[in-house]
C-alpha cells in the first residue's frame, strides 16, 4: 500500500507539472508516466485505492509501527554498543535475549511487549536502528506534506547516502550474527563502500548495573 499511495502522490505531482488542459495522450508522452499509470491500475486505480485508504490515515499507521519498531531498534543499539564497549563471556554474548532485557530494564517495556515487537519487527530490526538513530534522512516522509514528491526523489537520488547506509547494513549483520541474530545477508556487486563510522554511547552506571546483573 505505500508504494501505491507514493505512486499516487508521484502521477499527481506529474500532471501539475503539465498543462492544464492536458490530455491523457499528451501525459502518456511525460516520461515515466505510463509506467506510473500501469502500476496504480494495476493495483486497482486510484479511486479503488483512496476509498480504502487516505493518506492521513495511512500515515497514522505508519507512525504507530515505527513507534512499535522503536522498540526493536533499541535492542540492535545495544548489541551495537556492548560489540563496541561490553565485555563479553559465555553467558554475555550481547545478542538478542540479552538485549531484551536490558530494553525491558531500562525502558520499562515488558517481556511479552518486547516479544510481539521482535516477532513482528525483528526481521528488519537493523534497518530499524540504522533509520531511527543515524540515518534518519531516509526516515519515510508523511505522504500528505507538501514537497513529498521532491523529498522522496531526493532521497532516491543520495547515492553517497545510500551507499553508506547499506554497507552499515552489512557491517553491522556481520558483527551480529556470532552473538545470536539472524539477519538476510545482503549481496550487492556494486556495494564497495566502507562502513561509516559511529559515535556510540558508552554504557552509564546504571546500564552497565543492568548488564552485571544479567543472568541468561
Amino acid at each position: 500500500m505505500a508504494r501505491v499511495l507514493a505512486a499516487l502522490k508521484i502521477l499527481e505531482s506529474m500532471e501539475n507539472d503539465t498543462a492544464q488542459n492536458a490530455d491523457l495522450e499528451q501525459r502518456l508522452r511525460i516520461a515515466g508516466y505510463r509506467d506510473v499509470l500501469d502500476f496504480i491500475m494495476r493495483e486497482g486505480g486510484a479511486r479503488r485505492l483512496r476509498s480504502l485508504w487516505t493518506t492521513k490515515v495511512f500515515w497514522n499507521d505508519v507512525s504507530e509501527r515505527l513507534d512499535q519498531a522503536r522498540d526493536v531498534a533499541l535492542m540492535v543499539q545495544f548489541s551495537h554498543r556492548f560489540a563496541k564497549f561490553g565485555q563479553p563471556t559465555p553467558r554475555q554474548k550481547g545478542g538478542p535475549t540479552m538485549a531484551r532485557r536490558f530494553v525491558c530494564e531500562t525502558t520499562g517495556r515488558s517481556d511479552g511487549t518486547l516479544r510481539k515487537r521482535w516477532k513482528e519487527y525483528g526481521g528488519t530490526a537493523v534497518l530499524q536502528y540504522l533509520v531511527l538513530f543515524h540515518h534518519k534522512n531516509l526516515r519515510p516522509k508523511q505522504l500528505s506534506g507538501k514537497n513529498f514528491v521532491t523529498r522522496l526523489f531526493e532521497q532516491a537520488e543520495d547515492i553517497a547516502g545510500l551507499r553508506a547506509f547499506f554497507a552499515a547494513y552489512v557491517d553491522l549483520t556481520r558483527t551480529l550474527r556470532p552473538r545470536g541474530y539472524k539477519f538476510d545477508d545482503l549481496k550487492l556487486d556494486t556495494l564497495a563502500s566502507p562502513a561509516p563510522l559511529y559515535e556510540l554511547e558508552p554504557f552509564s552506571e546504571r546500564e552497565l548495573k543492568v548488564i552485571k546483573n544479567y543472568k541468561s
